[in-house]
């Protein structure tokens, strides 16, 4: 029987990890992996935070005492959110007992690309992944070795449609524009229904990220319209020339609440989703006319809904599950028959 292991690193926590966990609890699932946690690094906090793989000060991790990572199986599964998230450079043998090496990474930006061939460096990988259809190319020609993409995906029971009424009637969650924001604040007073925000950008950091991620899951089951935007309109500099398709989009298609904003300009949606995902709205508009948009939309909202439910009924591939099983087929490895659930 092949033995798969999947390092998990303890100190990955925070809102955005959530989906991280998703998708090592599903190679745990699908594969019956051992979860072998990254030993503690014995520094300060305040030092250990500023010297991070890739961060300006990373030239002082050789200094650092290295931990010994003696976990020995057939295949390693490494996820990360992003390349500045790996310790493996101050693990000792990590990397000597396994035939199989395995990268999956959500963000490879252009602005990583000094710390992802950092990354690459390591070790022979096997496979290496990223969930950016159009960075495969960069990828390629920056770091010298094979790229695939698999998408990001959402996990099932935790994005749900609900059943019945939604109580939340607008909401925008994450990157927000800020004439959208302005209007929608404005519609909800003039209107007196809810618009729901997120108000922090931090928790405590010592909940489980899964338990944060599905407070944020509960809120788009239950919006019946929810506001999205794609990076390179929220964040030219961050997104660079990339056009990327964030783990949002199968969230919220998934929950099956009605998108409205705009569609990352990357073809790869409608493969994806189908045509329609999102409802248009133009920032531009106006003050003004953005709230006669969301009267409108309103109005509709039984039709909106319906198409958007109808969508989330066929949701199958854009499951974790359906991600781990495409990464296996690329490693050429043995598939569960069926699914453990």
């Amino acid at each position: 029987m092949i033995r798969h292991v999947v390092m998990v690193n303890p100190k990955s926590r925070g809102l955005q990890y959530g989906m991280l966990r998703d998708l090592e609890d599903e190679i745990v699932r699908l594969t019956g992996a051992q979860i072998a946690l990254v030993p503690r690094i014995d520094l300060p906090g305040f030092v250990y935070s500023r010297i991070g793989f890739g961060l300006p000060l990373a030239r002082l991790r050789g200094l650092v005492p290295g931990a010994t990572w003696p976990i020995r199986g057939d295949v390693l599964w490494v996820v990360l959110m992003g390349p500045e998230d790996s310790d493996l450079d101050l693990l000792r043998g990590w990397s000597d007992g396994f035939g199989t090496k395995i990268l999956y990474l959500y963000d490879t930006f252009e602005y990583q690309l000094p710390v992802l061939r950092k990354l690459v460096s390591l070790t022979r990988w096997d496979v290496a992944v990223t969930s950016f259809n159009d960075a495969v190319p960069i990828l390629e020609r920056e770091t010298g070795i094979r790229w695939h993409c698999v998408p990001q995906g959402v996990l099932s029971s935790r994005f749900q449609p609900v059943v019945g009424a939604r109580p939340i009637p607008f909401s925008a969650y994450g990157r927000r524009e800020p004439r959208v924001h302005k209007a929608a604040l404005a519609w909800a007073r003039r209107t007196g229904l809810h618009y729901d925000f997120t108000i922090s950008s931090s928790v405590d950091l010592s909940l489980d990220p899964r338990d944060t991620y599905e407070h944020y899951a509960w809120h788009l089951r239950n919006s019946v319209f929810s506001f999205s935007w794609p990076v390179e309109l929220t964040n030219s500099s961050r997104a660079g020339s990339l056009r990327p398709i964030t783990c949002r989009w199968f969230e919220a298609a998934s929950a099956g609440t009605v998108i409205v904003g705009r569609a990352p300009d990357n073809p790869a949606m409608l493969d994806y989703f189908g045509p329609d995902l999102v409802v248009p709205l133009d920032p531009d508009m106006g003050e003004a006319a953005i709230g006669r948009r969301m009267d409108e939309l309103w109005e509709q909202r039984a039709e909106h809904l319906r198409a958007a439910e109808r969508r989330a009924a066929r949701r199958d591939t854009w499951m974790w599950e359906a991600r781990v099983r495409e990464i296996l087929r690329i490693a050429r490895l043995p598939e569960p028959l069926e699914s453990t659930a």
